[in-house]
């Protein structure tokens, strides 16, 4: 019984933020919020139902458990996200300033020219063993390929605000480099950072909206998609189906199958990752208190290659590796290795209950960029637009990732846009 009113909760309450953000606000769906519960609905409700009929598989109780402290987050984010809105009054003055659109396509393709091979190079390699691992050179290199989508964001601002030639060439390059990627490797959240940078930008400057029920489609294929990802790669890959083209690859997929099999067996397992990992800590009572997010940091801000194996490692906290204590409590519970664990896990392996918290604070984030993006600052619509995905993947990811996203941007993004400020009314055909 405990297990049927979670789950009705949990989706009741998504599926409520989905309809209030897209029927009853007048943002038409454009709202942080709305595409939050769309993930949950995509991502966690399928396996949700499909353990719901296999509950012997999961530990006693987790599933509840799971649900409840899930749908807590659910509420804290939406909420978070109200606050954030309703408190935007005054924007900072660093997005307040006036920038040189000129100097910002230059500096963008500067961005652009060097994310692209770095690009280039991590999809072309991503499939070698130190590349998979995300350590070593693989890592310097995904870092470093991310330039490429603050550039694609501050051009594409410029081609739609302006109608900019010069920023259209550049908005070519990216994508011809970005495209491939899309269409070919199923990169999930490059395709939802190009085609959520196009829709909200199209939204913030020019206010114009999808029809909801286009909207709702692309939710619909959001979730097809995503049941079909392994099944697409598969097919996408080199080594299969050779002399195919493009359409007949597509066309080997079975879509219902692996939409079939996601609500039967519940996918890959990312839900069971997470009602084990929180079942773990529900039970010993061992949190991290956020150490495992200071780890991911020392990770990826802190390379090796300049300040030494040892120096990086002395930064690590010895004890925020969480899932130390999942491997205590449950030693034969093996995840599928490259799934997913749920931002739900890692936020309460750190804080327990407290965790949900951790999605409040990005909901006031994107609530406080989203109204100062309606007023039509550069720098907030390109901060919003670049954190909209990372923000998404909050749900089937982690938590950190976009709290790493952010101190990404404001290293490459924010300070290079400061030192570029100057008249932004300036001519951009100059």
């Amino acid at each position: 019984m405990l297990n049927y009113i979670s789950l009705s909760c949990y989706i009741l309450i998504n599926a409520w933020m989905m309809i209030y953000c897209l029927f009853i606000s007048r943002e038409r769906g454009y709202e942080f919020p709305f595409w939050a519960g769309a993930m949950a609905m995509v991502v966690v409700v399928p396996q949700a139902v499909a353990f719901y009929s296999i509950p012997d598989t999961l530990p006693p109780s987790g599933y509840a458990i799971t649900l409840i402290f899930a749908s807590l987050c659910s509420l804290f984010l939406w909420m978070g996200f109200i606050m954030g809105r309703r408190g935007a009054k005054e924007p900072p003055r660093i997005l307040i300033n006036q920038y040189s659109m000129d100097e910002m396509r230059r500096g963008a393709g500067i961005m652009i020219l060097v994310g692209a091979v770095f690009y280039w190079y991590w999809n072309h390699l991503v499939q070698q063993e130190d590349f998979v691992r995300n350590t070593g050179i693989g890592t310097v290199v995904m870092f470093f390929a991310q330039i490429l989508k603050i550039g694609f964001f501050i051009v594409l601002y410029q081609v739609i605000a302006y109608k900019d030639k010069k920023a259209m060439a550049w908005l070519g390059v990216c994508l011809f480099v970005m495209l491939p990627f899309i269409l070919f490797k199923g990169r999930r959240n490059d395709m939802m950072q190009f085609g959520g940078g196009v829709l909200m930008i199209f939204w913030f400057v020019r206010r114009r909206a999808l029809p909801r029920w286009l909207i709702l489609l692309c939710v619909f294929l959001m979730f097809v998609f995503m049941c079909n990802t392994g099944y697409f790669r598969s097919a996408m890959s080199e080594n299969n189906n050779i002399g195919m083209s493009y359409w007949e690859r597509l066309s080997q997929i079975s879509w219902l199958d692996g939409v079939d099999e996601m609500l039967s067996t519940g996918g890959a397992g990312e839900f069971a990752n997470c009602v084990y990992a929180v079942s773990a800590v529900n039970e010993t009572m061992q949190f991290d208190y956020g150490s495992q997010y200071w780890n991911w940091v020392v990770f990826s801000f802190v390379p090796a290659q300049f300040v030494g194996s040892n120096v990086k490692e002395a930064l690590y906290i010895a004890n925020g590796y969480a899932f130390e204590v999942l491997r205590n409590v449950f030693p034969y519970y093996e995840a599928i290795p490259g799934t997913m664990w749920l931002g739900y896990s890692d936020a309460f392996q750190s804080f327990g209950w407290f965790g949900s918290f951790l999605f409040g604070l990005v909901g006031w984030l994107m609530g406080r960029l989203y109204e100062f993006s309606k007023r039509q600052e550069p720098l907030a619509i390109i901060s919003y637009v670049f954190l909209f995905s990372p923000a998404m993947h909050l749900i089937p990811a982690n938590v950190m990732l976009v709290f790493i996203q952010i101190i990404y941007f404001c290293i490459f993004g924010g300070i290079f846009l400061v030192l570029t400020r100057g008249s932004r009314h300036k001519s951009l055909t100059t």
